[in-house]
């Protein structure tokens, strides 16, 4: 099914000829529309004084329009792709599978967009018209109308900046994912250094009471109990020393140099 029903009728009917019922052409190829315009719209075309079907327009207005519907199409994707990073806030729901899934999209759309602008160029240099903006400049003297010339150069132009916009959206993807990505690091550093945490606080007290064979007398609820603190409590101490010492002790770049944050220590 054409995007939106297809283009419109590119051959306006005649006031003067009522009788009209026919659907229209099919809109599914180039060859079943100039055969719907050559052999149905004939009569209808030819009860008007000094009008006649001329193939060539027809064609090149049944391009035109088949672009024209195009850009609309690709930039009824590209907005349904654009607002939600615009209008969003938080980002930290987004998933990144989805993601993904758009940005692979939005390849596709810098592919096809690219392949039509080759065609589109490619046509216009056939029909020798100027790549200006429509209307900058007085049309190219040939054997098309202004009113071609002009289609052909807004179609070439919207491309352009369907394109760009395209690229716009995939680094906007690409940014967005790599945001996300570091989030995630963030957490999960975040866990791993409470994970840490919680080990360099339990182990000293395990390691310590394996260590002096603190059984029976020692045990929670006996009598020495408070031995078993007395020892333990010191040495969770030391180890939080330690390994806060080995932690700022290494720069951001993994060289141990302590001589910097003492230098700041001293400053304070």
């Amino acid at each position: 099914m054409p995007h939106q029903g297809g283009y419109a009728d590119v051959l306006p009917r005649p006031i003067s000829f009522i009788p009209w019922q026919s659907p229209g052409p099919e809109r599914q190829g180039l060859y079943g529309d100039l055969l719907y315009y050559l052999t149905q719209r004939t009569q209808e075309v030819l009860s008007e004084e000094n009008m006649s079907i001329d193939t060539e327009k027809i064609t090149i207005r049944i391009i035109a329009s088949h672009y024209l519907l195009l850009l609309d199409y690709f930039d009824g994707i590209i907005f349904g792709r654009e607002f939600p990073l615009s209008r969003k806030k938080n980002f930290s729901t987004q998933e990144t599978l989805k993601m993904e899934e758009q940005w692979s999209t939005i390849q596709l759309i810098r592919s096809s967009l690219s392949r039509y602008i080759q065609n589109v160029s490619g046509i216009m240099v056939q029909l020798q018209i100027p790549f200006e903006d429509p209307g900058s400049t007085d049309p190219a003297p040939n054997s098309l109308s202004s009113e071609f010339q002009q289609d052909f150069q807004y179609i070439y132009m919207q491309l352009q900046v369907l394109k760009t916009r395209a690229d716009l959206l995939n680094e906007s993807l690409t940014g967005l994912t790599g945001i996300l990505g570091n989030k995630r690091s963030i957490r999960e550093a975040k866990t791993v250094k409470t994970l840490t945490l919680v080990a360099l606080i339990f182990i000293p007290l395990s390691f310590t009471s394996a260590l002096f064979s603190m059984y029976d007398d020692f045990l929670p609820g006996r009598e020495r109990f408070w031995v078993f603190w007395v020892v333990s409590l010191p040495l969770v101490i030391a180890v939080l020393v330690l390994a806060t010492i080995l932690d700022f002790g290494y720069d951001d770049n993994g060289t141990w140099r302590p001589t910097i944050y003492l230098s700041i220590w001293k400053e304070k």
